[in-house]
């Protein structure tokens, strides 16, 4: 379990991490496992990417695929626009509560 997601999560910690080739800015949401066994992020990208192309907005990372991840001095608040947990992700290590 990466100790650094899973305090991010708790505490509302953005995360900044390299992914794919590109330098990904996200608010962490949820962290656990994937039906086929692989720990996996669910976490909203508010910057970065591999292209121009890459939208803000609801992700889910393979967590053998990040590297350099740090949180950054920036909290967030929980978003409830678009948030679902996501039915790839099978157990769930951490998720940020999200009030209705």
């Amino acid at each position: 379990m990466n100790a650094i997601i899973y305090s991010a999560i708790l505490e509302n910690q953005v995360l900044k991490f390299d992914y794919e080739g590109g330098v990904h800015t996200v608010e962490p949401f949820c962290y656990g496992v994937s039906s086929v066994g692989e720990p996996v992020l669910q976490a909203y990208q508010i910057a970065g990417g591999n292209n121009p192309n890459d939208a803000i907005g609801w992700r889910l990372f393979k967590v053998s695929g990040m590297t350099n991840i740090a949180t950054i001095d920036k909290k967030f608040n929980p978003r409830k626009d678009g948030y679902s947990s996501n039915p790839a992700i099978s157990k769930i290590f951490c998720a940020v509560p999200v009030n209705e």
